[in-house]
């Protein structure tokens, strides 16, 4: 693939072409559609100059593309199921360019970008799913089973990110069917992401992260609808309705790694610093508190996995920014005790005195009472882990990581 159009695709239905990424030797370069500039709207502000220039793209942290088409791109598990996909069909992954994989994403990424031409390589709809049949399946992948990587299995997860199994799917809250696709044909139906358990997880995670939810939405932070899903073997699967889809009308997305070029494996971000990015976007401070909200039960309920791809800003049509809503929130506790995203420049025994700090800096006054809230809900982490249907063994054992009686 030497060129690639780029699309926005708000309202599901209409396309409007934005600009063009072209290779040229063994460079990738974008230029803006003189019509879009017309809109003022900037896809990327940090990043991506909103003028008629060729912009060539970095060849780091994301293989050569600005990170705002990089977002586009699965990782982790989905890129996982891409590779093995092509090696299923006699291609090699590793001569497949950027914009080869950006080809494959097509109209089936997160977000409102689009790419054309698209190389379908997988397109089944399935009007019915086995949640426990792909759990199983997700598994033996993992252990190095290609043979289970069919076409509709790939069409559920190819464009997934993160690095837990997980597929991607169009839910009816009315009758509790689910379905592959890209469009919801009933007003009850709207886009979910259900997760599937990796080789490392503990048995009950789902149950887990519903129970995570339950707290992060009683210590104030925004989340969207999240439930655990039953599989025919009455196993639990933890599902989270999508924040980058509103019907069939779809929402822009970009990760803060994209936004900011940063390597979300070995990054050196802070929370300041996505409280400058939210300041910057939003124009005004709303946000500041949100984030400090998350910075703080993430650091109180050893959530430590808390990278720069777990925190994302969300663009409506009319070039408003807002930061998304919370997502992946679990018991994840790093091996030395390190926060992956600082506070106030500290990754190890945060307290409140960090928060202050942070707080003082974009005069916020109530770190105090935000911190309390949180410290006071995450306490009753029994209380939660039972609803959820936690183990007794998991829940004595976050409770011990969380120094609760």
């Amino acid at each position: 693939m030497e060129r690639l159009n780029v699309s926005i695709l708000f309202d599901g239905a209409h396309q409007e072409e934005v600009g063009t990424l072209r290779q040229v030797d063994g460079e990738i370069y974008f230029k803006y559609q003189p019509r879009f500039l017309n809109k003022k709207i900037n896809l990327s502000p940090f990043k991506l100059k909103l003028d008629d220039s060729i912009q060539r793209c970095p060849k780091i942290p994301f293989d050569q593309l600005f990170g705002v088409f990089s977002d586009s791109l699965p990782d982790g598990w989905g890129k996982l199921i891409v590779d093995r996909h092509l090696i299923a069909l006699n291609k090699s992954p590793e001569r497949c360019s950027s914009l080869d994989r950006l080809s494959f994403v097509g109209k089936n990424g997160s977000g409102v970008l689009t790419y054309y031409p698209e190389e379908t390589i997988a397109q089944n709809q399935l009007l019915s799913l086995n949640l426990s049949d792909y759990a199983q399946k997700a598994l033996q992948i993992l252990k190095g089973d290609n043979t289970l990587i069919t076409d509709e299995f790939y069409s559920l997860t190819g464009t997934s990110g993160g690095a837990r199994p997980k597929i991607q799917v169009i839910y009816n809250s009315k009758n509790g069917l689910l379905k592959s696709g890209n469009t919801c044909e009933d007003i009850n139906e709207s886009f979910w992401i259900i997760k599937f358990p990796s080789t490392n997880d503990l048995p009950d995670i789902a149950q887990i992260e519903y129970a995570y939810y339950l707290m992060a939405k009683d210590a104030g932070l925004e989340m969207t609808e999240s439930k655990l899903f039953l599989g025919e073997n009455q196993k639990q699967f933890f599902g989270t309705k999508r924040f980058d889809r509103d019907g069939n009308k779809r929402i822009h997305l970009h990760s803060l790694a994209g936004l900011l070029h940063d390597d979300f494996r070995n990054s050196t971000l802070d929370y300041g610093h996505i409280m400058d990015a939210a300041l910057k976007l939003e124009k005004h401070k709303k946000s500041l508190e949100n984030i400090m909200r998350i910075g703080m039960f993430n650091v109180l309920s050893a959530n430590q996995d808390d990278h720069s791809k777990n925190f994302s800003f969300l663009m409506h049509a009319d070039g408003s920014w807002k930061f998304a809503p919370a997502y992946d929130l679990t018991f994840s506790p790093h091996v030395y005790g390190f926060q992956t995203t600082s506070v106030a420049s500290n990754n190890k025994n945060i307290s409140l005195d960090h928060f202050k700090e942070l707080g003082h800096h974009f005069q916020l006054s109530r770190t105090n009472q935000i911190w309390k809230h949180v410290q006071e809900v995450i306490q009753e982490w029994k209380h939660y882990a039972k609803i959820a249907g936690v183990s007794a063994i998991s829940t004595k054992r976050i409770a011990t990581h969380l120094k609760i009686n």
